[in-house]
């Protein structure tokens, strides 16, 4: 009888694996295999890897996608950093916070410590008086998120990575309320996505603001999102037209 349970069981949980489709986590093995058999797979496969915890292998995931050619460094290298000088972090941002009302930080998808270090400011930036926490990865359609204290599975992609669900709650734990900020865009125009996004993100910006004109307003956002300058090609970020 107890060797018939434990095969019932086994079986229960090989079907429940079959009949989940709905479920954001992807056993490493599968990831493995699409990885394997699908090309250019490398971005999302970073990101399922990070979402299961498998932290070295979505970086390496990512690195190949890109193709990312390791060297040594050359003079020219040293010569261009030398004239920074290192700081720690999570000090001067806290430091810069005490004179400013936006703080915008980013992250690499694929990376959760770049959420876990915006985590770890949050209750020092409310000290400070911030009080919204707008963030790329949360949905429009969960507006209930700062008043439950944390996310659903359903409250964005991004959001279902523990790092990022961890992000949502120590906000709420500190009093800030949660945003979102990336939506309302047209998704059907590819020649202007870029620019159209990143206005669409300044004017959900500027609501907020508009909202509460005393607002102290930490923005976590995705790579390039924080760029004040123009890229090569004269496209603009989000935080170079929200300077405007």
């Amino acid at each position: 009888m107890k060797k018939l349970i434990r095969a019932a069981l086994l079986l229960a949980g090989a079907a429940a694996r079959a009949q989940n489709p709905a479920s954001p986590y992807v056993f490493a093995a599968d990831i493995a295999a699409a990885l394997r058999t699908q090309p250019d797979h490398n971005q999302p496969a970073a990101w399922q890897y990070a979402a299961i915890g498998r932290y070295q292998a979505a970086l390496e995931a990512w690195e190949k996608g890109y193709r990312v050619v390791r060297r040594p460094l050359a003079r020219a290298d040293t010569l261009a950093f030398a004239q920074y000088q290192p700081a720690e972090a999570r000090a001067y941002i806290l430091a810069r916070a005490r004179h400013e009302r936006i703080i915008i930080i980013n992250e690499a998808h694929h990376v959760p410590r770049h959420r876990a270090f915006t985590a770890s400011l949050l209750l020092a930036l409310a000290a400070q008086g911030y009080r919204y926490l707008a963030v790329e990865g949360l949905s429009e359609a969960d507006s209930l998120c700062s008043q439950r204290g944390y996310p659903l599975r359903t409250s964005g992609y991004y959001v279902q990575e523990p790092a990022y669900g961890n992000l949502l709650r120590t906000a709420a734990q500190a009093g800030m309320q949660v945003q979102p900020y990336d939506y309302g865009y047209p998704e059907g125009d590819p020649a202007n996505r870029l620019r159209n996004r990143e206005l669409e993100q300044v004017r959900n910006i500027r609501r907020i603001l508009a909202a509460d004109p005393q607002a102290k307003l930490v923005i976590h956002c995705g790579f390039g999102h924080l760029g004040e300058r123009p890229t090569p090609e004269g496209d603009k970020w989000m935080a170079a037209y929200l300077k405007e």
